[in-house]
């Protein structure tokens, strides 16, 4: 039965089970359109796993992000369309670069990982620890994950010896991690652990459990951005603190008439900030001919606001707490995609892969302003383009 998970949980998935090698390079696109606040993202990556010995393999990765987005400097300043269409340009590269190593024996597999991350005005380290247990056969599987990062941020110095209300907002990325006398770094730690159950129904149906915890501490705001409070502007501010837990449901059923796989899957997560959200979506995956497979999915997310938001801190203050980003709004999204992929074997490799998949998502945000002025309307697309090959 284990190849009944592998099916079910991949019709479209990885081209390297039980393979020696794996070589994958991929990009994907993201384009954001909102009016004169358009954002776009380029993201290529490669990575290589290799069985170095039976049952131990090694893996290396590299990505990249290179970002370039119109930012709004002061959120809910009085200039209302003035703030927007003088938006100004931010560009940034993020680069990240991994290894890790995989254990099995027998149905128990043990996987670890390290990740290195920088950019202009931020640097990461992140590990990833987890354990897969296949049990009864096959048909049930546990999995536990630990994932820890130890982040720095950029910020102004001057700030430490102000108020909140007092501090101002970094004007761009020149002189971080220098030794700029202006400039200083901002601690950030973030700890997730997970759960996951996989359970194997009958052999054309298959369910899975997962569950989280997920704490952050330190610098949480946006280094870039000041919210108006009335007579003056600050640095956004949020509390140091951040709790998290989420909970997954899915269900997939393969439709051997057909040669396709159908799925349902809930999520719901809540946070102390008081941002609730709930998310379903629905896939099929059919195998076509000429060694074709075929994605469809369609997704609605709903959230909450968080206590401290609010679109007019003038008039409305939420406590000592104030925010300008729009994703601790109340917000609501609908997303619908489709994803090819091809995959056979050819001369040498056991396995050539090639996939081409486009999203295309819209979002609501009611209670989000610039001033008095909405967030333009608008949608976002997320394309990508995968060349994989195994030995």
């Amino acid at each position: 039965m284990g190849r009944a998970i592998a099916a079910l949980l991949g019709v479209v998935g990885s081209t390297a089970l039980a393979q020696d090698a794996r070589v994958e390079a991929r990009t994907s696109w993201f384009h954001e359109s909102r009016g004169p606040l358009r954002a776009s993202a380029i993201s290529p990556a490669v990575t290589a796993d290799v069985e170095v010995v039976p049952s131990v393999s090694v893996n290396a990765q590299w990505e990249a992000d290179v970002v370039s987005a119109a930012t709004i400097a002061i959120v809910d300043s009085p200039a209302d369309v003035d703030v927007i269409t003088s938006a100004t340009r931010m560009e940034d590269v993020r680069h990240a670069l991994g290894a890790g190593l995989m254990v099995q024996h027998g149905g128990l597999e043990l996987r670890g990982g390290y990740t290195y991350g920088f950019e202009r005005d931020y640097r990461s380290h992140g590990v990833v620890l987890s354990t897969r247990l296949d049990v009864r056969d096959d048909t049930t599987s546990f999995e536990l994950m630990y994932a820890g990062a130890r982040d720095a941020v950029c910020g102004l110095r001057e700030n430490d010896a102000l108020e909140p209300t007092e501090r101002g907002r970094l004007p761009g990325a020149d002189g971080c991690f220098t030794r700029d006398a202006e400039r200083t770094t901002r601690g950030v730690s973030t700890q997730t652990v997970a759960a996951q159950w996989i359970q194997v129904i009958r052999a054309d149906a298959i369910a899975r459990i997962n569950v989280s915890l997920r704490h952050e501490a330190g610098f949480l705001s946006s280094p870039y951005r000041e919210v108006w409070l009335g007579p003056w502007s600050a640095q956004e501010h949020h509390p140091d603190q951040r709790s998290r837990g989420a909970l997954g449901v899915e269900l997939r059923w393969a439709l051997a008439d057909i040669r396709s796989v159908i799925g349902g899957r809930i999520d719901a997560s809540h946070d102390d900030w008081g941002v609730s959200s709930v998310s379903g979506e629905i896939t099929w995956r059919a195998r076509l001919p000429a060694h074709l497979r075929l994605r469809a999915r369609v997704r609605a997310y709903r959230q909450v606001s968080a206590f401290f938001y609010s679109d007019d801190y003038a008039n409305a203050p939420r406590g000592k707490y104030f925010t300008g980003d729009r994703e601790l709004s109340a917000m609501c999204s609908w997303l619908g995609g489709l994803g090819l992929s091809w995959e056979r074997a050819v001369g040498s490799l056991d396995a050539l892969r090639i996939g081409l998949s486009a999203d295309l998502a819209r979002a609501d945000y009611p209670d989000f302003h610039y001033g008095n002025v909405a967030v333009p309307d608008g949608y976002w697309l997320v394309g990508s383009l995968i060349l994989g090959g195994s030995l």
